[in-house]
């Protein structure tokens, strides 16, 4: 084998960071949006709730009240 058939290696370093890594891990507390009460079931709608699931969600609860 010739020396221009061979592939190029590069060396990189990789650097461990433990406060990005650490601040990237942490959960993010997702804020309440409304609590309702039907009966005795407690339903708590958050924000970033799908608004197909949401619609969803109150057309079962207004079917089943009927």
């Amino acid at each position: 084998m010739n020396q221009e058939s061979l592939p190029s290696i590069i060396l990189v370093s990789l650097s461990n960071d433990s406060s990005k890594l650490s601040a990237q891990n942490q959960p993010i507390k997702p804020k309440l949006a409304c609590q309702l009460k039907v009966g005795e079931a407690d339903l708590r709608v958050y924000n970033g709730i799908s608004q197909y699931i949401l619609t969803t969600i109150v057309r079962e609860l207004t079917n089943g009240s009927n």
